[in-house]
């Protein structure tokens, strides 16, 4: 467990993982005891990582059973990946207008130098970790907080996403080259461009659930 963290952030973020990776699978029961013995720290600690992971939409409380895994259909997700979809590529829209070449550049830099250009490395967490802090530095050059703040808990604070991408992330589609693409397109000035390969990005993962599930 790393020094800077509390540990109920540490069965949190244990937990958390399980379920993104499909450690648990959807009727699995999930108890204080289970995770009392896995981690052998606190009750209290335990409780109160629970009580996060519910408030999150990773897990549901049962009285008197435990904690069952939130499932989404692949409706739900479908509507949500169509939601994702809209705002990222508006929100791109109304940011393009204010991006300074110091601001294109500094993107640039930072996707060279930051975690978020290593997709396609990894295994699928390092991966989705990667995915999602391009997507959200991406959105963040609109300067519009409410958007972001929107976009981040789609992206941190749910399971549907994570549980899907799994099946996705196993399919015949590559999700290694697009960001680059977006990158490259912004640096050229081409919106258009930028804001079809956002879209084709999103949508690709649509794509393989469709693919997979129907």
């Amino acid at each position: 467990m790393g020094r800077n963290i509390s540990t109920k952030q540490y069965v949190y973020n244990q937990v958390a993982q399980d379920i993104i990776t499909g450690v648990y699978s959807s009727d699995a029961i999930i108890t204080e005891s289970m995770l009392l013995k896995k981690y052998d720290v606190s009750r209290v600690s335990v409780r109160e990582a629970l009580i996060e992971l519910c408030k999150d939409n990773y897990l549901r409380s049962i009285p008197r059973t435990g904690y069952m895994l939130v499932t989404y259909s692949l409706e739900d997700v479908i509507n949500i990946l169509d939601f994702r979809c809209d705002l990222e590529v508006c929100n791109l829209k109304r940011a393009f207008p204010k991006l300074t070449e110091e601001k294109l550049r500094a993107l640039g830099d930072d996707f060279l130098n930051g975690c978020f250009h290593q997709i396609g490395q990894g295994s699928m967490i390092e991966h989705w970790n990667a995915n999602m802090e391009f997507h959200l530095k991406l959105c963040s050059l609109s300067g519009n907080k409410y958007v972001y703040d929107v976009l981040e808990k789609l992206l941190r604070n749910s399971s549907y996403y994570q549980q899907f991408y799994r099946i996705a992330w196993n399919g015949p589609y590559s999700f290694d080259r697009k960001h680059s693409r977006i990158v490259s397109a912004l640096l050229d000035r081409d919106l258009n461009l930028a804001c079809e390969i956002l879209g084709s990005d999103i949508n690709e993962v649509k794509m393989s659930l469709i693919d997979r599930l129907k």
